[in-house]
């Protein structure tokens, strides 16, 4: 399977559709998220602070794969 960083350079002409399209995702997540819990639902619509986040997604997500065996080596799986 690839990572999320081969998949959204592949897909994804520039860095801020691919944080629209996260965005998009992420808000669609807490949307169903919201649902589960009987919450009111938050508007469909993106913000400047959902990009945030999900600039902050992409860049753990590839801080993740790059750092996987530093990380293992601190945190042995038990």
């Amino acid at each position: 399977m690839s990572s999320i960083a081969e998949r959204v350079s592949e897909r994804f002409s520039d860095w801020y559709r691919a944080k629209r399209v996260i965005a998009h995702c992420a808000k669609f997540v807490k949307i169903l998220k919201d649902r589960i819990r009987r919450e009111s639902s938050s508007e469909g619509y993106i913000n400047c602070k959902d990009l945030e986040e999900a600039g902050l997604i992409i860049i753990r997500s590839v801080q993740a794969e790059a750092f996987l065996e530093a990380t293992e080596l601190i945190y042995p799986s038990t």
